[in-house]
């Protein structure tokens, strides 16, 4: 679960990028924006330093520094306004500090460790935020182990929550198809020293127990559903985790997880 990190599109950006002096395809030629895009995240969330970029601790770089990484070749300002404008998840943002000096930062998504939570909004409270609890997605075999460890931030800097589950105006910060909802309760967490803040995409973000390296125990779960079909409480704060009890009950339930233990919990998903 986990380990290190590597681009979606299997690694293509950001490789050519060591030193801006790589072999990368100059994906930013003609109109592929999805390419730039991928690219983009790569470099704002994870490859700033590799590529020789100057990032301050809010996570802005200057565009006329990307625009010289090796797999942005041949990209523009214009297109790069466009990608910010139209991306549905809202990863980027992006402004002119003085007249054509523009800077972009990624909204959250970070494992560069200089950038802090300066950029985002503390959250100091659930009424403040608008809801009680904030929820993390993810998949069974994670829950396999999350349920014994609590959830980790693994290579990023943050742990990733949202306001609701896909569906719900959430734009950001869970994929579409987990199958797992954690719930945690946004005060107690407050309350026992555990730092939310909010990206400006409405990720809540947390980087656990301060000196964790990373963890959010399970005591701050309120509950966990598997969604299923059908949906199916794995955990609540009174009785903790009793998927095996559940399991027996749930046909559907017991065939996923038997599933899960055929393959070995080998599927990689991130928690």
């Amino acid at each position: 679960m986990g380990g290190q990190w590597t681009p979606r599109d299997g690694g293509k950006g950001g490789k050519g990028g060591k030193g801006a002096k790589g072999k990368g395809k100059a994906f930013g030629k003609g109109k592929d924006l999805t390419g730039v895009s991928k690219r983009l995240t790569w470099l704002l969330r994870h490859g700033a330093a590799e590529a020789g970029l100057t990032m301050d601790s809010e996570g802005w770089v200057a565009v006329e520094d990307t625009l010289r990484f090796d797999d942005l070749r041949g990209s523009s300002l214009e297109q790069i306004q466009e990608i910010v404008r139209t991306c549905p998840k809202k990863r980027f943002d992006l402004k002119e500090r003085s007249p054509s000096a523009w800077f972009i930062r990624a909204t959250q998504g970070h494992s560069i460790t200089e950038v802090g939570d300066t950029g985002h909004t503390a959250i100091r409270s659930a009424e403040e935020l608008g809801h009680k609890e904030v929820v993390h997605g993810t998949f069974l075999p994670a829950w396999l182990q999350i349920k014994d460890d609590g959830l980790r931030s693994m290579s990023r800097n943050h742990i990733h929550l949202c306001c609701g589950l896909p569906g719900t105006g959430v734009i950001s910060g869970m994929r579409e198809h987990a199958d797992v909802a954690i719930y945690v309760d946004v005060d107690y967490a407050i309350e026992q020293g555990i730092q939310l803040v909010q990206s400006l995409n409405g990720v809540v973000l947390t980087a656990g127990e301060q000196g964790s390296g990373g963890l959010l125990p399970t005591r701050f779960f309120s509950k966990v559903e598997w969604l299923g079909p059908p949906r199916i409480l794995l955990y609540n704060s009174e009785k903790g985790d009793h998927t095996e009890e559940v399991r027996r009950k749930c046909p559907e339930l017991e065939r996923a997880l038997k599933k899960v233990e055929e393959t070995g919990g080998s599927w990689q998903a991130r928690q």
